[in-house]
């Protein structure tokens, strides 16, 4: 998840609120995230985040196949986020993604170290 949010705040802005809610993987994923957005509608301050984005990995499968299920799955739904509600099927892992360009992965790695260890600060300095 802290990828997708480093995605996100670079796409968008780098002092974007974002929430995450993780699934535990693409079978738990397809059948919890209506619920999971129905908890993103009270999350930002009891109201809802400006958009909502379900991501999964697509296993293989054709990515618009999976993106036109995850859409039916909410028929039916109404939520309250302004800009609505987007479903993505990633081609690849994520991990191949970072393992492409490395200050991505030091941009992960750093957020998720404890910044609190001097020697690792300054390190941290000259990535």
């Amino acid at each position: 998840m802290p990828v997708y949010e480093e995605l996100i705040r670079k796409i968008c802005s780098a002092d974007l609120e974002v929430f995450s809610r993780p699934a535990g993987g693409v079978s738990r994923l397809m059948g919890s995230f209506p619920k999971l957005l129905k908890e993103l509608q009270y999350i930002k301050r009891g109201g809802p985040v400006d958009k909502a984005l379900v991501v999964r990995d697509s296993d293989i499968k054709d990515p618009a196949l999976l993106e036109r299920e995850m859409t039916r799955k909410i028929t039916g739904y109404t939520f309250a986020f302004p800009k609505g509600v987007q479903f993505h099927a990633v081609r690849r892992e994520m991990e191949t993604w970072l393992m492409a360009n490395e200050r991505a992965v030091n941009l992960v790695a750093l957020s998720r170290v404890d910044h609190k260890l001097p020697a690792f600060k300054e390190r941290s300095r000259r990535l």
